[in-house]
């Protein structure tokens, strides 16, 4: 079975986002047909995502208080059994929503670990007429530092309505990789935040759960990104 994630920050159930990850999802299990393909949609009304409170625990500590008292839990363990993720979110003042917001806060320590490191993925961002390229721009850096090759930016406006002209073509990318025939590559901006990373951490505290993590699965041994992607990420992560 192959798993996709949705994170879809919008508050509104009938949303112009929404409704094209249902047809996206109609379109890759019908043309992915010899593939058990299982979705895992998450919005705001199915989850309870609690504010950080800025205690550094899980840069510290490599775990959040708050896990246990909503649905962060839950969902960074999708997020970890996935083969695709998506990043989703309206345009507010050209911003993300701040149900998208709150749910980056909460997963901001995973950019120092690489922690989706192997998954490819989508953004997704919808707006009345502007404002699409900034917030395309913050979700595809949350999932670069989070591991992530972003393989395709979906930008829908109020002019772009009818979506059949591209959601074949993000369908067809969507099998190519869920089926292995397109792998994830490495890229010059991968390369330079592990350089930085790893330099950081090879000369910080020991003690935080941030090194000890790195050490335990092999990064600090590890000469460039690609050589994580071609090993440690296939073998999983603890």
């Amino acid at each position: 079975m192959k798993k996709v994630f949705v994170y879809l920050g919008s508050n509104n159930k009938k949303s112009t986002a929404f409704d094209y990850i249902i047809k996206l999802k109609e379109r890759v299990d019908e043309m992915a047909l010899d593939f058990d393909i299982h979705w895992d949609i998450y919005t705001p009304h199915v989850t309870d995502i609690l504010y950080c409170t800025g205690c550094i625990s899980c840069f510290k500590l490599g775990k959040c208080p708050l896990d246990v008292c909503d649905s962060m839990a839950e969902i960074k363990q999708k997020m970890i059994e996935s083969d695709f993720i998506i990043f989703g979110s309206p345009v507010y003042a050209h911003n993300v929503s701040g149900h998208c917001k709150v749910f980056i806060d909460r997963i901001s320590y995973w950019m120092h670990l690489f922690r989706l490191g192997g998954k490819a993925g989508f953004t997704l961002v919808s707006t009345s007429n502007n404002g699409m390229d900034i917030v395309t721009n913050i979700l595809e850096s949350a999932l670069t530092y989070m591991g992530v090759e972003t393989v395709g930016n979906i930008m829908l406006t109020m002019m772009n309505q009818h979506f059949d002209k591209n959601i074949d073509m993000y369908t067809k990318i969507m099998i190519s990789y869920l089926t292995g025939e397109a792998k994830v590559k490495s890229n010059d901006l991968f390369e330079s935040i592990f350089k930085v990373q790893k330099f950081s951490f090879l000369n910080g505290n020991k003690n935080d759960s941030e090194f000890v993590y790195w050490e335990k699965n092999g990064f600090l041994e590890a000469m460039n990104y690609q050589e994580l992607l071609d090993k440690k990420f296939n073998n999983g992560l603890d």
